[in-house]
């Protein structure tokens, strides 16, 4: 499952617990990060992720253009790219509204 792992944002919540030898056995906090998933891949510019420079629409180099067709594509690309089915994206009076889920 691709929409759950652990929590980064808004702030990554650790309190580590480890076992006799060493190794972590609780206290990431986990959960649903379709959320956490859609807001990287929106906001990181490609190369950003250096495993996988192609990735991230890089929202920040469309803030001073007029046009959001490009980055509704851009965004839409990035989402199926993760593996994600993408119903509808929207950017209306400055908010972006992702509807997208991870192919079962």
């Amino acid at each position: 499952m691709k929409d759950f792992g652990i929590i980064c944002a808004p702030d990554l919540v650790a309190h580590i617990q480890r076992d006799e030898q060493g190794l972590i056995t609780c206290g990431m906090a986990m959960g649903d990060i379709l959320a956490q998933n859609e807001s990287l891949l929106v906001v990181a510019a490609p190369g950003e992720f250096k495993a996988t420079p192609t990735v991230g629409a890089g929202a920040m180099r469309f803030l001073r253009d007029d046009d959001t067709d490009a980055f509704i594509a851009a965004v839409c690309s990035q989402l199926r790219g993760d593996g994600m089915a993408v119903v509808t994206v929207e950017y209306k009076n400055d908010e972006l509204k992702i509807d997208a889920s991870y192919e079962s």
